[in-house]
């Protein structure tokens, strides 16, 4: 009995930690983290995480957009006011004292596998951000290069421009009036310099008449 509970028990924690570490490296979002300065918003950085992004509201914007340019997801976030109220102590006395907000925001954004870019919209849909993601994508059919996975068949938007068509060997007198005709004005040089240099020759070489 004692050595059925000890396997059930391995059992267990095998399972526990197989469940544990898929969780861990399965990507179910983007950890986005932008900063927020004085009312401006600007990239920091982007990385794959196993959080489960959870749904927010506001009044800005995003969209994934896939690698063919279709919206994949859209939803709304806010931001923190543009001021921020503090409170500090002096002489035993409390005062509050407003500042402008700086500070990075993290936003998590579920993770597809065929995206491109995330876009960033303000509360009246001004595109503010483009962050690329597709350097975490698992399908880059569509995004202008063949990759070593993909093929004219499985992806023809990439690879149909890749493949070079066979080479048709001309014939010999094609190739020669080929030549000719991309050298025309060379070939012509040539012959008048030659017919120059024979009679040059001719002339130095001609024997004098001798005299009688």
């Amino acid at each position: 009995m004692c050595n059925l509970t000890k396997i059930f028990f391995s059992i267990f924690l095998c399972g526990l930690f197989i469940i544990l570490f898929s969780q861990s490296t399965i990507a179910t979002s983007y950890n986005l983290t932008l900063r927020f300065d004085t009312g401006n918003l600007t990239f920091e950085n982007v990385k794959i995480s196993s959080v489960i992004p959870i749904e927010e509201s506001g009044h800005y914007n995003y969209k994934i957009i896939s690698l063919s340019d279709k919206v994949l997801y859209q939803a709304n976030f806010s931001l923190p006011d543009l001021i921020t109220k503090i409170y500090h102590e002096k002489n035993g006395e409390l005062f509050e004292d407003y500042v402008l907000t700086n500070e990075s925001i993290t936003l998590l954004i579920p993770y597809f596998d065929n995206a491109k870019e995330i876009r960033i919209y303000d509360p009246n849909l001004t595109l503010l951000l483009t962050i690329p993601v597709s350097q975490f994508s698992k399908n880059l059919c569509g995004d202008g290069t063949c990759q070593f996975y993909e093929n004219v068949k499985s992806c023809p938007a990439d690879c149909a421009a890749a493949v070079k068509p066979p080479v048709v060997e001309k014939p010999l007198t094609e190739k020669i009036a080929s030549y000719v005709g991309e050298n025309k004005t060379m070939l012509t040089i040539s012959a008048i310099l030659f017919v120059i240099l024979i009679v040059l020759i001719t002339l130095i070489t001609r024997k004098k008449p001798q005299k009688t």
